[in-house]
């Protein structure tokens, strides 16, 4: 039916859902559909329920504010599902969920858009590198999209292997949430400037499995480097759902949080960065110091150092794909606040990046799939399943 409705030249509703501005992984594919004739383009924000009321109500609310841009086309769905009158088949034809995991009303879950007729196409927030997100792969809701678009030949394979209908449904494009980054213009900063980035899961995070974070070991060290190294610009990137995490009173209370903060916040050589677009923190950057998930790809792109943060040997075996083993093999990995000092001192300030050459060739060969063309590369896709002759 679509593709009758395609070839008899009326336009496809197009519809993109975002409930944290910070993943929100479509926003240049998005674009990318604004600016083609044949498609209608709509901005679905849903409240997010993973978190209490308030996170709820202030994180729709930044979200609103931070796509302000596309408010012309932007729908916002109340957090009182009573009050919610949006029909979601009016405005979509195709649908791209942000995120692989229903967190709103029950109206807006995979099962019950399929249900509606309504194509899926699923464009990931983060890039697959773990074991943990081979649950996620696995999981029958995978093999329901309509279209998975895949970042590397890496992660195409981790879908023939472990989803249900064996990567049926996965089309190798690239990471289109990258394509903007060569279009980041920033002045040359003069003094070297470090991003620090902190994952959320400590204790195993939201869903106690992941594991990766080493915040409670580097907390204070963290806050001591900007005294140590004046002469170095330092950015605070946390995961947005670290401080989320720690303000439950299960872990450290918002008031031990709020003041964390405040002494972070109180180096003049600090920024802390929140925002939901984060590429200007990585072309102004020199190197990062971080335990996150997709950053430990996404740095690849700025082709600069990283020091990765890992609590034993064993962690790179237990821990991660394919994928994810090669980015640690082209990183510099820190067990220790000695390697994390080292890091900084030879690779960063006296220049000594000894994995350089290595680091750029693996970028440029396995990471940057069609980069910067990815999201014309999806379009095209969905353009080419639409004019199949009926």
């Amino acid at each position: 039916v679509l593709a009758l409705k395609y070839q008899n030249g009326e336009k496809i509703k197009v519809t993109f859902f975002v409930s944290l501005a910070s993943m929100f992984p479509a926003k240049n594919l998005m674009k990318r559909f604004l600016a083609d004739d044949k498609f209608q383009v709509s901005l679905v924000v849903l409240p997010d329920f993973r978190f209490d009321i308030d996170k709820v109500i202030h994180n729709q609310k930044c979200a609103i504010e931070e796509l302000s841009e596309f408010k012309d086309i932007m729908h916002i769905v109340p957090i009182d599902e009573n009050e919610d009158n949006l029909d979601i088949k009016s405005v979509a034809d195709i649908i791209f969920p942000a995120l692989p995991y229903d967190v709103s009303h029950v109206k807006y879950d995979l099962d019950n858009l399929i249900k509606s007729d309504i194509l899926t196409a699923l464009v990931n927030y983060g890039f697959y590198r773990s074991i943990y997100d081979r649950n996620l792969i696995c999981e029958p809701r995978n093999s329901l999209y309509w279209k998975i678009f895949a970042e590397t030949e890496l992660n195409v394979e981790e879908y023939k292997n472990y989803q249900m209908i064996k990567g049926e449904n996965v089309v190798l494009t690239g990471y289109s949430k990258m394509d903007s980054y060569i279009e980041t213009q920033v002045n040359p900063n003069e003094r070297k400037t470090i991003m620090i980035a902190p994952h959320h899961s400590v204790e195993g995070g939201f869903n106690d499995t992941l594991g990766l974070s080493n915040f409670y070991n580097y907390a204070d060290l963290f806050l001591n480097l900007p005294k140590m190294y004046p002469d170095v610009d330092f950015i605070f990137r946390p995961h947005p759902a670290l401080f989320l995490l720690l303000a439950n009173k299960r872990y450290w209370g918002q008031a031990k949080v709020d003041e964390y903060l405040n002494k972070m916040c109180a180096n003049s050589n600090v920024q802390y960065s929140t925002k939901g677009d984060y590429f200007i923190d990585f072309a102004i950057s020199d190197a990062i110091i971080q335990d996150c998930g997709s950053y430990l790809v996404e740095y690849f792109y700025t082709l600069k150092p990283h020091c990765y943060m890992l609590k034993s040997e064993k962690d790179i075996e237990e821990k991660f794909s394919p994928l994810g083993k090669q980015c640690l093999a082209n990183c510099y990995i820190a067990y220790d606040e000695k390697s994390i000092l080292n890091f900084i001192d030879e690779v960063v300030l006296n220049e000594n990046d000894t994995k350089k050459q290595k680091r750029e060739k693996f970028a440029k060969e396995v990471v940057m799939h069609n980069y910067p063309n990815v999201c014309e590369m999806i379009v095209k896709n969905i353009e080419k399943s639409l004019e199949i002759k009926l």
